[in-house]
């Protein structure tokens, strides 16, 4: 990791480990003093950053999938497995640090089209799963916590008026219904 610099700006030159290459980032910093400032900030937030450990979806959905069938119902497991392969089929088996808010978004705009409850019930799912995941140290936040999905409207429910209820009465022939 180090500091040089390219026309006016500052840049710095670190590895990562997780795309296991060299990347090159700019730090917007004029003087030297402000390049050394950010090098130590992207220092912290590298090392916040490393103490994740790296796994895939589908590596992760084996191992939630086996948590889930110990601790919850069969239905539950039904609802979460569905949930990871419809997740998977729309954005890949990538790593789970690498899945996006708009991958997401598109994912359950999709699935919201398609089925309202079920866009519902599979958000609830994969927002517990995700959640999991922090807690065993595969992610630092939920991706899934910034989805809101549209309100589905209430049906009402169907009523007769008087006029409909005498039309009823006059063409039914049995008197006690």
């Amino acid at each position: 990791m180090f500091l040089f610099k390219r026309g006016k700006f500052y840049h710095l030159e670190y590895f990562d480990e997780y795309e296991n290459r060299k990347k090159r980032i700019s730090t917007k910093c004029i003087s030297k003093k402000d390049a050394l400032r950010f090098l130590t900030n992207f220092k912290t937030n590298i090392q916040k950053s490393s103490k994740v450990k790296f796994i895939s979806l589908k590596n992760f959905q084996y191992e939630y999938l086996e948590y889930v069938k110990i601790n919850f119902s069969k239905s539950y497991f039904v609802t979460v497995e569905v949930s990871f392969r419809l997740l998977k089929n729309e954005i890949g088996d990538i790593p789970l640090n690498k899945i996006s808010y708009p991958q997401i978004d598109k994912f359950f705009t999709i699935t919201f089209k398609r089925t309202k409850e079920g866009a519902r019930t599979y958000l609830i799912a994969l927002k517990s799963a995700f959640n999991r995941a922090i807690a065993w140290g595969y992610l630092t936040e939920n991706p899934f916590r910034q989805i809101k999905l549209p309100k589905i409207p209430k049906s009402l429910p169907a009523f007769i008026n008087n006029i409909e209820l005498n039309r009823i009465v006059q063409n039914t022939r049995s008197r006690d219904l």
